[in-house]
Order: structure tokens, then C-alpha cells, then sequence
């Protein structure tokens, strides 16, 4: 015996003068894991749903997997994959929305600098706004209406739209 092995003893009988029961139990622990875990000759016993399979470090314990577990463990991952894949493309989606509503803004923002400097060009040959300064409130008159929400920001309660004549 070696160092370790007569140390091992020590300590058991140690811990079984201590505790009498002790014996029993490690007697049915020795009795269930009697087997030589490196000897691939012999094959461990297994409880239901598992088996032993031998590799590099010995006998190993694995789950029995069935064949509608293996079925059911691929449809997971076809799921995973087409959710991804939807994923992918409402991002794509998302992105080319963004690109679309940014350009939209461009634009808006193009024509309503052109409306602004069609209607300064239109003040300047026909003066189509008049303000009319009273006690209670400001009143405009303006022949464009699309020049209202401009009037409006500005501060001015009443706007009459009106065709111009000279």
C-alpha cells in the first residue's frame, strides 16, 4: 500500500469508529461504483435513459437521446435559423425606411425653401401679405395659403386668405 492509500484507511476508520453506520454506507457506495472506470472490457451498469460510453478518461455517463428528441432539437434550430433570418430582414427593412423618410425630409425641406423664395419673389411684384395692426390682435391677409402655418409660427392669431387684385 501506498502513503496515500494507508492514509485513506486511517481517516475512514477514523470517521467509521466515530460514526458505526458510516461502514454500511461506504460499503454500498463501493458496492454500486465497483468497477474499474479505465477498463474498457467492462461495462458499468446504467440507470434508465442513460448509458456509458468509454473515452479517453474511461467510462463516461451519457444521456440516451431519441431519435423524435434529435427531430424535435432540429426543428428548434430551423426556427432559430428563419427567425434570424426574419431578423435580418425587418432590419433591412427598418434601414432602407429611415434612408427613405431622411430623403423625403430632404425634399420637403427643398420645396419649402422654394415655396419660401417663390413667395418673397411674389411679395416683391405684388406685396400679397398686408398686416393690419389693431388694439386686441394682429390680423393678416394672405393670398397664398400656404404661407398660413409660416404666419401662424410668427404670431399671428387671424389669417384670412383672400384672392389678390390690384
Amino acid at each position: 500500500m501506498t502513503e496515500l492509500e494507508q492514509t485513506n484507511n486511517v481517516i475512514e476508520t477514523e470517521i467509521t469508529e466515530k460514526n458505526p453506520n458510516m461502514i454500511e454506507v461506504n460499503e454500498r457506495k463501493h458496492k454500486e461504483d465497483n468497477f474499474d472506470r479505465m477498463n474498457k472490457d467492462i461495462q458499468p451498469k446504467a440507470k434508465d435513459g442513460y448509458e456509458y460510453k468509454f473515452g479517453k478518461n474511461g467510462w463516461r455517463q451519457t444521456k440516451i437521446i431519441t431519435e423524435e428528441e434529435k427531430q424535435a432539437k432540429g426543428q428548434q434550430l430551423k426556427q432559430a435559423k428563419q427567425l434570424k433570418a426574419q431578423a435580418a430582414q425587418q432590419q433591412d427593412q427598418s434601414q432602407d425606411q429611415i434612408e427613405t423618410i431622411k430623403d423625403l425630409q430632404k425634399q420637403l425641406k427643398q420645396i419649402s425653401e422654394q415655396l419660401f423664395t417663390k413667395q418673397q419673389d411674389k411679395e416683391e411684384v405684388k406685396q400679397p401679405i398686408k398686416i393690419m395692426k389693431t388694439k386686441k390682435q394682429r390680423e393678416v391677409r394672405v393670398i397664398d395659403p400656404r404661407v398660413n402655418s409660416i404666419l401662424q409660427n410668427l404670431g399671428y392669431s387671424q389669417i384670412k386668405i383672400e384672392e389678390y387684385s390690384d
